[in-house]
């Protein structure tokens, strides 16, 4: 199921994506229209202009200042082009025909018409003046050239700019209806995307858990400790602001630190009394151990930071690298110390349990030695309230409390 902020949110994108998507698809439409209208006037423009060259001047012989040229001009032209002049073959103007009342055409375009045609080939140009729209058409000659305006009359305008709107309103709507059609397939395969999302988070989570509870079960009987300290982990993380991302990667690595102890002989993990040097340095390599199984899952490699620094200290002498301070990543200097805490607390089949005082007195003794001394001080309060109601829990509340916990970090709620 989809919760109510769930649902209007994905509302809220499919809503978003249909308007853009009606909107680029408009503007779309109404360039290519715009284009369309724009080619097919230019060519009316030109048929127009030839028709009457090819009728009027074409085989004219007598001149192009005669009034019969005139006055075909006049009759057959005006409607259409404003202005048309006429040159000879030296290109000086012979003739020049303005409509009546459309003088100011001519100082509108001054200085933005184009020069003619020294190669004898005819040319049309598009000229956007106050709003208007002109097209330059010119025609060579037997005996010189034509030049004429073409303007758009104003009812072909708006009959244009109508059938434009028209087109974009279409396209937009068209897409908008869409949308509303698909919207409950669309929530319905977001609900499926959600639901297999979900089923495959949780997997890998258990997969997570029993990864982790594996190699707890070979570390004698520390089950519950990998529960428990990752939940001391997450309560701490919380104390200090940590990011709600990283928390993922502090869940994660909390539950599978000792994962590399899978590599770590019986003769030595289990080994009752005090490792040797040799075996110490075997015990060691854990670490490593758990980086390189843990690269091969990408899902899994969040937990890298923690499984290779968590033996690291505070002041440099720790393993594997020796690094020190803010070098050591703050998901593995927070899950130092709840790590120690919890194993000074538990029992073990070689120790008895540490009181809380004197666990905490030894946290504050190793303070800026082995831990963070900020992370010490935000820890030591708040360790008592939650050292109790560890305890006070029974090993399946604290397995399935960390088990909310997680699925909260990891959005599977």
């Amino acid at each position: 199921m989809l919760t109510p902020d769930l649902w209007r949110s994905t509302l809220a994108r499919i809503v978003l994506a249909v308007l853009f998507l009606g909107t680029a698809l408009g503007g779309l439409a109404y360039w290519v229209e715009t284009k369309r209208v724009d080619d097919t006037v230019t060519r009316l423009a030109l048929q127009q202009a030839n028709n009457f060259v090819s009728k009027h001047l074409g085989a004219t012989t007598s001149g192009l200042d005669t009034p019969d040229v005139e006055a075909a001009v006049r009759n057959f032209m005006l409607d259409d082009f404003p202005i048309v002049d006429l040159y000879d073959q030296d290109q000086n103007k012979k003739l020049e025909v303005i409509a009546k009342g459309k003088e100011n055409i001519q100082t509108a375009l001054e200085g933005k018409l184009h020069g003619l045609p020294n190669d004898k080939q005819a040319a049309n140009y598009r000229i956007e003046s106050n709003g208007n729209t002109y097209i330059q058409v010119l025609i060579p000659l037997n005996t010189g050239y034509f030049e004429g305006i073409y303007e758009l009359n104003q009812q072909t305008r708006s009959e244009i700019a109508q059938g434009l709107r028209r087109t974009t309103l279409t396209v937009f709507l068209a897409v908008v209806a869409t949308g509303i059609l698909l919207f409950p397939l669309m929530m319905r395969l977001n609900r499926e995307i959600i639901r297999t999302s979900k089923a495959i988070l949780a997997g890998n989570i258990e997969l997570m858990e029993v990864l982790g509870s594996a190699i707890a079960k070979r570390d004698s009987d520390t089950n519950t400790h990998n529960y428990r300290v990752t939940l001391y982990a997450i309560e701490l993380a919380y104390a200090v602001n940590l990011p709600h991302k990283a928390m993922r990667s502090l869940i994660a690595g909390s539950f599978l630190h000792d994962v590399g102890k899978i590599g770590i002989p019986d003769a030595i993990l289990l080994k009752p009394g005090k490792l040797s040097y040799d075996e110490y340095a075997i015990m060691k390599t854990h670490v490593t151990l758990g980086g390189d199984i843990l690269d091969k899952s990408s899902w899994l490699s969040a937990a890298r930071d923690i499984v290779l620094n968590h033996h690291e200290k505070f002041a440099g002498s720790g393993y594997p690298k020796g690094i020190k301070g803010n070098e050591i990543p703050l998901t593995a200097r927070i899950f130092a110390v709840v790590d120690v805490f919890d194993a000074l607390t538990s029992k073990r089949p070689y120790k008895v349990p540490m009181s809380l005082e004197k666990s905490l007195e030894i946290l504050k003794r190793d303070a800026g030695s082995h831990f963070d001394p900020e992370l010490v001080d935000t820890f030591i309060k708040i360790a008592p309230a939650l050292y109790q109601r560890m305890h006070e829990m029974p090993g399946a509340t604290i397995e399935e409390l960390l088990r909310k916990e997680a699925a909260y970090y990891y959005g599977i709620r």
